[in-house]
């Protein structure tokens, strides 16, 4: 396949396509390949952290995380991915202060609510984590958009 701006549709359908075959060694290379070629388009850098995540690669996973917030601070699926990836490595406190941030500055979200909870959970910090979790269901059952 070559290098053209016209593939990049095509090189991130296979990409999907290789995430969904649990694929994903060839899912990173595919999405790199797409972050080569549109560097300034923050969903390509979140495929290429989802990908890394599924393949337990997660310092890739919160660099490809962290380029999508640079390029595009309000994107709350690079809030969310960069938070897990960061928990999932075991930096609980960063997955906080990620999480802390996203609601600041794109606002209540349950997704953003569900995720702190489990975080929290993971510390032992149980009042803190049924405080996120019933804000959870609070902006679940009120049917707050998951991203404003």
């Amino acid at each position: 396949m070559r290098l053209e701006p016209a593939n990049l549709r095509v090189i991130t359908q296979l990409g999907d396509v290789y995430v969904a075959a649990h694929r994903f060694d060839r899912a990173i290379t595919t999405f790199s390949r797409a972050v080569q070629l549109a560097p300034d388009k923050p969903e390509h850098h979140v495929s290429l952290g989802n990908a890394c995540r599924s393949a337990g690669r997660f310092d890739e996973a919160i660099a490809a995380f962290a380029a999508a917030v640079r390029l595009n601070p309000g994107d709350i699926q690079a809030m969310l991915g960069l938070a897990q990836s960061l928990r999932a490595k075991g930096d609980l406190n960063r997955a906080v202060e990620v999480l802390q941030q996203a609601i600041t500055s794109i606002g209540a979200s349950a997704q953003l609510y569900f995720a702190l909870g489990e975080v929290y959970a993971a510390m032992g910090q149980s009042e803190r984590a049924t405080e996120a979790y019933r804000m959870y269901a609070e902006l679940r059952d009120a049917g707050v958009p998951a991203q404003r």
